[in-house]
């Protein structure tokens, strides 16, 4: 034992220091790669969570815009002693709701959608709790699923109750959230695959979701280990049938209604996966390559030592050796003596590699490289050196290897031969290729995530920009609206008729200021979230148009001449054509002045609308920035007109979705030309050659 002892004590007094030095660097790569994935997971758990509060947080934004919208269209048109069914239907289809109710200060029932004459006067209070506390308590409220009055439809609804000179009235509107644009944001509204969105009413019942479900569903029903750990926390993780769930929780503020969503664990942190796959090979290839390299430090080392002490000694060692070595003549001499283990790295003999050259051995485009360090060390520029390079195994492939080489001398410093240690690295350099494909994963994964940021940031400067434009134009209106209400009842008493009517048309104008902002906005939001889809049928141009003009304007102006042959009709979505018709000739109206012209030609299968003024033109330089979001001139007229910056934008993208075009081109002798050019659609139409529409 203590001859063994003694055998082993040299090894281990060499082989110790390289061992624990690889094993502090292995240590510290193991634990670097466990932060480095913990932080990468705490990081997508947070942009996930993110993701939840901003839906939760548009639903309740969409929510208020409703019930702000419902307020001012209830105001009014629902505020006349007596409410027929022909203008509560217009009302209600402002909003495209499927079903609305009218009610009394007592909670009976006025009008119906659909209409139902058995439930007018029924006190509808007792059978739905948010109609009785917005009568109660004079503020909007919002329902669970319920079932719609008149048709008995699941639906939810939003009761907004305003004053009349009558007394207190509520206005309810009800949707189906599945066909209705909240429907469509919760299908968009995550983008990670097998994401799962719920909305759900404080009794568990899914008002709406991505997943495309048709009945009145339990969210205990169709998600019940998602229900079991909501009720035990806000978020948090569950056991499916087949894999983890990663899901999170957000009150909807303003409403009785909560936004979940859930996501397979896998899914959430499969960006993290990849990584940490590269990250355990990288650190196993330099563990294994720093391992080799500390072994054959110690054994070269320990080797040049036995080589003083024995002969004898070192024929064993040189024989028995895991690592290639042989010996050489000084020069470009030939080899003297190879071991077992250099003989099966190049798939030789050992008579097949003694007397041999080692350049014949070496890859050729290595050999100037090694014959330059060999040089240097008989030059005594160098004792011996290490380098990388490639020897031909037998069979003809390359064999990468770490050389270790040093020139033995005599007493006299005469060059004796040299000896080289060769150890294989071909497992080391597929370890650094797969390194390197790491290293590819986590760079794509940071283009991946800075491609999510600029999105991001993308999406914070719309808000921006919506919320600067809103406090802009909103406020004008507003102001109007407050400001002509506040005279007219101050001097109601004292002020003639033609006043009282000048006032209330000012106060009608605003008003429709503020619902054509709105239907921009709304069309703006259909536009980004590629909810366009066109019901396209053939319209006759000549009725459009006077559609448009006999809608657009609150004050008499002017007649606007309309050129347009009776027979011609165009290929487009009835209320697309509208909001392209409105907005064209609102900025023509705005821009241009009174003088206004509409013609319409046909071109083999197209019809080409156009809508012309005689104002002072566009500046040449606004031109290629007409069609931009929130784009307005800095000079000439544009400056002194109110605006979005909306209406060119929406009328270019509605135009596209319909498969037409829309350009600009000055008009003749002065003001601007906006061509709209549509699919031809042929129907049978009486002819109108010169039509003329008045507003007031």
């Amino acid at each position: 034992m203590e001859r063994l002892l003694s055998l082993l004590r040299p090894g281990w007094r060499y082989l110790a220091p390289p061992l624990a030095v690889w094993l502090v660097v292995m240590l510290g790569a193991v634990g670097g790669a466990f932060w480095v994935r913990g932080d990468s997971r705490d990081e997508l758990g947070h942009r996930y969570e993110l993701r939840v509060g901003i839906a939760a947080k548009f639903v309740s934004t969409y929510v208020e815009d409703l019930i702000t919208r419902e307020r001012a269209q209830a105001t009014q048109f629902l505020a006349d002693p007596n409410v027929d069914q022909e203008t509560f239907t217009r009302a209600v289809a402002a909003f495209g709701y499927p079903a609305a109710v009218l009610l009394d200060g007592r909670g009976h029932l006025m009008q119906v959608i659909p209409p139902s004459p058995t439930l007018l006067g029924q006190d509808l209070t007792t059978r739905y709790d948010h109609l009785r506390d917005a009568l109660r308590t004079n503020r909007p409220a919002v329902s669970a699923v319920v079932p719609s009055a008149a048709s008995g439809e699941p639906v939810v609804a939003f009761a907004v109750p305003y004053e009349t000179e009558r007394g207190r009235r509520v206005f309810s509107g009800a949707v189906e959230v599945r066909s209705s644009p909240l429907g469509t944001y919760l299908t968009h509204a995550i983008a990670l695959d097998r994401a799962r969105i719920y909305l759900v009413d404080a009794a568990g019942t899914i008002v709406g979701s991505n997943q495309g479900i048709g009945a009145v569903t339990k969210l205990h029903e169709r998600e019940p280990n998602l229900s079991g750990e909501l009720a035990r926390a806000a978020d948090g993780t569950f056991a499916g049938p087949d894999r983890e769930w990663h899901y999170y929780s957000r009150a909807v503020a303003g409403t009785p209604w909560r936004l979940v969503s859930t996501v397979p664990t896998d899914v959430l942190y499969q960006p993290v996966a990849g990584a940490t796959r590269g990250g355990v090979a990288a650190v196993t290839g330099i563990g294994l390559v720093g391992l080799v390299a500390a072994l054959a430090a110690a054994a070269g080392v320990r080797e040049r030592a036995r080589l003083r002490d024995s002969e004898a000694r070192f024929r064993g060692i040189f024989e028995n050796s895991l690592v290639g070595m042989m010996i050489g003549e000084p020069g470009w001499g030939r080899l003297t003596r190879v071991n077992q283990a250099l003989c099966d790295m190049l798939g030789r003999a050992e008579g097949d590699l003694l007397g041999t050259d080692w350049q014949e051995l070496t890859h050729p485009d290595d050999r100037e490289r090694c014959r330059d360090l060999v040089l240097d060390v008989l030059e005594r520029r160098r004792r011996g050196f290490v380098t990388e390079k490639r020897y031909v195994h037998a069979d003809g492939h390359d064999v990468p290897v770490l050389v270790h080489c040093t020139l033995i001398r005599d007493e006299r410093e005469r060059p004796v031969h040299f000896t080289t240690q060769v150890v294989d690295i071909s497992e080391r350099r597929r370890l650094e290729q797969e390194r390197e494909r790491g290293r590819a994963a986590l760079a794509e994964h940071a283009r991946d995530l800075e491609a999510a940021n600029r999105e991001l940031r993308t999406a914070q400067q719309r808000t921006a920009d919506l919320v600067a434009m809103l406090s802009h134009d909103v406020r004008q209106p507003l102001g109007v609206i407050n400001g002509y209400c506040g005279l007219l009842l101050e001097a109601w008493e004292h002020a003639d008729e033609a006043e009282k009517l000048r006032d209330l048309n000012r106060i009608k104008g605003a008003g429709a200021t503020m619902m054509q902002l709105v239907e921009e906005i709304l069309t703006l939001s259909e536009l980004d979230n590629a909810d366009v889809r066109p019901r396209q049928a053939p319209i006759r141009v000549d009725a459009a148009v006077a559609q448009a003009l006999a809608g657009l304007y609150t004050e008499r102006r002017p007649p606007v001449p309309v050129d347009a042959d009776g027979g011609l009709a165009v290929f487009a979505d009835a209320r697309h054509l509208q909001r392209i018709l409105v907005n064209l000739l609102s900025n023509a109206r705005k821009y241009g002045g009174d003088e206004v012209a509409v013609c319409a030609r046909r071109g083999g299968d197209r019809i080409a609308i156009a809508v012309c003024d005689r104002g002072e033109g566009v500046p040449p330089e606004f031109v290629p920035h007409l069609f931009e979001r929130y784009a307005r001139a800095e000079r000439g007229v544009a400056p002194t007109r109110s605006g979005t910056g909306l209406g060119l934008y929406i009328a270019h993208r509605l135009t596209t979705a319909n498969g037409g075009t829309l350009h600009f081109e000055p008009n003749e002798p002065n003001g601007s030309r906006f061509v709209l050019t549509l699919v031809a659609a042929e129907v049978p139409v009486r002819r109108a050659k010169y039509l003329s529409a008045t507003s007031g």
